[in-house]
């Protein structure tokens, strides 16, 4: 790699398809380079989307990002027009039931109307934009159980009282953390040292309103290595008050790029 781009490189975030936090490569950070799609157009090129978020200040970042990404937006006092066809509504699940008693009204009502004047549009989390972005491919919506919003069915397939769920928003370090199914994270049941896992459920009980969260333990290789499977590998179950922070988990060439310490949790990924 050339070092004089090591500063330019942005992290783009975790892949859930390798496990790996990535980084944006050498040839992108010299000159800036947007994902495109198969026929070699930005990779939301042709799309119609609209955004369906609680805040609007938060809605506004992700239209710049979905338009500089080659999205076209529709606004919701469009979405009657006949000639507009939405592919995508992009919501924020975690702001949704069952995470919370009942829709934000701002999306609701958009919802509502997506309803009645687009009722093929599909209601996707931002989570698919994410993955999108960073894994550079354009993603189809059903590639993940994460990424649809079954709104009829209150977004699970389970009965009784335990719903699979996946992300959290978690109070600590001065706000609001989320976390998600597959994100490597420090953790520590009471009493004991902290550990490194990855997210492999996240179960809500609708009774009790509290999330547990089930970790796959990775196992750990002198300072700086962590293995991510393995012949010993098992896993436990938590509360969400004892997860601890992210993990960064890196592959060879971009983990020399960083600078390590024993205090850090950034980590070498070790093959198994």
């Amino acid at each position: 790699m050339n070092h004089s781009h090591a500063s330019l490189r942005l992290p783009l975030g975790l892949s859930g398809a390798t496990g790996i936090f990535a980084l944006q490569k050498a040839r992108h950070a010299r000159l800036w380079s947007r994902p495109t799609n198969e026929y070699g157009g930005l990779l939301f090129e042709g799309m119609s989307i609209i955004m369906a978020l609680e805040k609007p200040d938060h809605e506004n970042k992700w239209i710049d990002i979905m338009q500089a990404a080659g999205a076209t937006i529709v606004h919701g006092n469009n979405i009657d027009r006949k000639d507009i066809k939405i592919d995508i509504i992009l919501v924020d699940s975690v702001n949704m039931p069952p995470h919370i008693t009942a829709q934000p009204p701002r999306v609701g009502k958009i919802l509502n109307r997506v309803a009645t004047y687009q009722a093929n549009g599909v209601v996707v989390d931002l989570s698919w934009a994410t993955q999108c972005i960073v894994q550079r491919t354009l993603l189809e919506t059903d590639d993940d159980r994460r990424y649809r919003v079954d709104l009829s069915k209150g977004n699970s397939p389970n009965k009784g009282n335990s719903q699979n769920i996946y992300s959290i928003k978690v109070k600590q370090f001065n706000g609001l953390t989320r976390y998600e199914v597959g994100d490597s994270i420090q953790f520590a049941k009471r009493g004991r040292e902290p550990s490194q896992g990855r997210i492999v459920s996240i179960t809500h009980n609708r009774l009790t309103k509290k999330n547990s969260v089930e970790v796959k333990v990775m196992e750990k290789h002198k300072d700086c290595e962590m293995m991510d499977g393995g012949k010993g590998v098992y896993t436990v179950k938590i509360e969400e008050n004892e997860l601890e922070g992210h993990s960064v988990i890196l592959g060879g060439k971009d983990f020399g790029d960083v600078s390590w310490s024993k205090e850090s949790n950034i980590f070498l990924q070790k093959k198994t």
